[in-house]
């Protein structure tokens, strides 16, 4: 009786660190997606301003030109 009672409670605090470290596990993946795709954004954001700022840079100095 006794060792049946042993294997019982191993096992439910096996399952529930199994379910703990799955939980931290899906929370730190999502953290980290989440994470990734902000800096992701904003790399692509950055390069656009900056083609932005290239492209309209000439334009900029021409109409400066112009105007003086």
């Amino acid at each position: 009786m006794e060792s049946i009672e042993h294997t019982n409670s191993e096992q439910t605090l096996l399952i529930r660190y199994m379910t703990i470290l799955f939980l931290l596990v899906s929370f730190l993946s999502i953290l980290g997606l989440f994470l990734l795709s902000n800096i992701y954004w904003k790399d692509t954001a950055l390069a656009e301003t900056q083609k932005g700022s290239m492209s309209w840079k000439p334009v900029d100095s021409d109409l400066c030109h112009n105007a003086h």
